[in-house]
Protein backbone atom coordinates (compact mmCIF):
# COMPACT_ATOMS: atom_id res chain seq x y z
CA UNK A 1 0.00 0.00 0.00
CA UNK A 2 1.26 3.54 -0.87
CA UNK A 3 2.41 5.55 2.58
CA UNK A 4 0.50 8.36 1.25
CA UNK A 5 -2.96 6.34 0.73
CA UNK A 6 -2.72 5.07 4.18
CA UNK A 7 -3.42 8.47 5.78
CA UNK A 8 -6.97 8.47 3.99
CA UNK A 9 -8.53 5.63 6.83
CA UNK A 10 -8.02 9.08 8.97
CA UNK A 11 -11.05 10.96 9.59
CA UNK A 12 -10.49 14.60 8.57
CA UNK A 13 -8.92 16.81 10.81
CA UNK A 14 -7.65 14.28 12.84
CA UNK A 15 -4.06 16.09 12.62
CA UNK A 16 -2.60 14.53 15.61
CA UNK A 17 -3.04 10.84 14.56
CA UNK A 18 -1.68 11.66 10.72
CA UNK A 19 1.07 13.77 12.32
CA UNK A 20 2.02 10.36 14.42
CA UNK A 21 1.90 8.13 11.71
CA UNK A 22 3.64 9.86 9.33
CA UNK A 23 5.85 10.80 11.80
CA UNK A 24 6.58 7.02 12.50
CA UNK A 25 7.28 6.55 8.43
CA UNK A 26 9.49 9.38 8.37
CA UNK A 27 11.57 8.84 11.09
CA UNK A 28 15.02 7.64 10.18
CA UNK A 29 14.59 7.70 6.75
CA UNK A 30 16.60 10.05 3.77
CA UNK A 31 14.00 12.16 2.51
CA UNK A 32 14.20 11.41 -1.02
CA UNK A 33 12.70 7.47 -0.27
CA UNK A 34 9.70 8.48 0.56
CA UNK A 35 6.84 9.44 -1.59
CA UNK A 36 7.03 13.59 -1.76
CA UNK A 37 3.42 14.08 -0.35
CA UNK A 38 3.61 12.30 2.79
CA UNK A 39 6.42 15.43 2.89
CA UNK A 40 3.10 17.57 2.24
CA UNK A 41 0.78 16.36 4.85
CA UNK A 42 2.70 15.61 7.23
CA UNK A 43 4.03 19.47 7.05
CA UNK A 44 0.06 20.47 6.62
CA UNK A 45 -1.24 18.76 9.84
CA UNK A 46 2.21 19.46 11.83
CA UNK A 47 1.26 23.09 11.05
CA UNK A 48 -2.37 23.11 11.70
CA UNK A 49 -0.66 21.50 15.25
CA UNK A 50 1.14 24.74 15.46
CA UNK A 51 4.33 22.75 15.80
CA UNK A 52 5.83 25.14 13.13
CA UNK A 53 9.67 24.31 13.24
CA UNK A 54 8.60 20.73 12.31
CA UNK A 55 6.29 21.53 9.62
CA UNK A 56 8.92 24.16 7.97
CA UNK A 57 11.16 21.08 7.99
CA UNK A 58 8.65 18.81 6.92
CA UNK A 59 7.99 21.28 3.95
CA UNK A 60 11.26 21.70 2.55
CA UNK A 61 11.74 18.23 2.35
CA UNK A 62 8.48 18.24 0.01
CA UNK A 63 10.21 21.17 -2.16
CA UNK A 64 13.38 19.00 -2.87
CA UNK A 65 11.37 16.69 -4.36
CA UNK A 66 8.59 18.72 -6.44
CA UNK A 67 9.69 20.05 -9.89
CA UNK A 68 6.34 20.55 -10.92
CA UNK A 69 5.85 24.66 -10.75
CA UNK A 70 2.12 24.65 -9.62
CA UNK A 71 3.25 22.01 -6.64
CA UNK A 72 6.23 24.63 -5.26
CA UNK A 73 3.96 27.30 -5.60
CA UNK A 74 1.89 25.52 -3.30
CA UNK A 75 4.21 24.14 -1.06
CA UNK A 76 5.73 27.29 -1.25
CA UNK A 77 2.73 28.71 0.33
CA UNK A 78 1.98 26.06 3.13
CA UNK A 79 5.90 26.86 4.04
CA UNK A 80 5.02 30.21 4.64
CA UNK A 81 2.34 29.40 6.81
CA UNK A 82 4.17 27.64 9.12
CA UNK A 83 6.65 30.72 9.02
CA UNK A 84 4.02 32.63 9.76
CA UNK A 85 3.09 30.47 12.73
CA UNK A 86 7.01 30.86 14.08
CA UNK A 87 6.94 34.60 13.54
CA UNK A 88 9.35 34.65 11.03
CA UNK A 89 7.83 37.26 8.81
CA UNK A 90 11.02 38.17 6.76
CA UNK A 91 11.80 34.69 5.31
CA UNK A 92 7.49 34.25 5.56
CA UNK A 93 7.46 37.06 3.14
CA UNK A 94 10.55 36.02 0.74
CA UNK A 95 8.48 32.53 0.59
CA UNK A 96 5.53 33.85 -0.37
CA UNK A 97 6.71 36.33 -3.18
CA UNK A 98 8.54 32.85 -4.57
CA UNK A 99 4.76 31.34 -4.81
CA UNK A 100 3.59 34.75 -5.98
CA UNK A 101 5.64 34.96 -8.55
CA UNK A 102 5.56 30.96 -9.49
CA UNK A 103 2.18 30.86 -11.21
CA UNK A 104 1.08 34.20 -13.82
CA UNK A 105 -3.21 33.17 -12.64
CA UNK A 106 -5.17 31.25 -11.14
CA UNK A 107 -6.35 29.85 -7.78
CA UNK A 108 -2.78 29.34 -6.40
CA UNK A 109 -1.59 32.67 -7.20
CA UNK A 110 -4.82 33.96 -5.77
CA UNK A 111 -3.93 32.04 -2.34
CA UNK A 112 -0.25 33.39 -2.49
CA UNK A 113 -1.69 36.61 -3.16
CA UNK A 114 -3.81 36.44 0.62
CA UNK A 115 -0.85 34.51 1.82
CA UNK A 116 0.95 37.83 1.27
CA UNK A 117 -1.98 39.94 3.37
CA UNK A 118 -1.61 37.47 5.92
CA UNK A 119 2.27 38.46 6.89
CA UNK A 120 1.71 42.18 6.60
CA UNK A 121 -1.16 41.36 8.92
CA UNK A 122 0.84 39.70 11.20
CA UNK A 123 3.73 42.00 11.07
CA UNK A 124 1.07 44.75 11.99
CA UNK A 125 1.18 46.63 8.79
CA UNK A 126 -2.66 46.64 8.29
Amino acid sequence: MCLARATLFLRPKQYDKSEKFLTLLTKNVQPDKIEKSVWFTLGRDQTELQHYPDAASSISAYLQLATDPADRARAFIALSAAQLGAKQFRRCHQVRRTGYDATAEGRINAEARLAIGDVESGRGNL
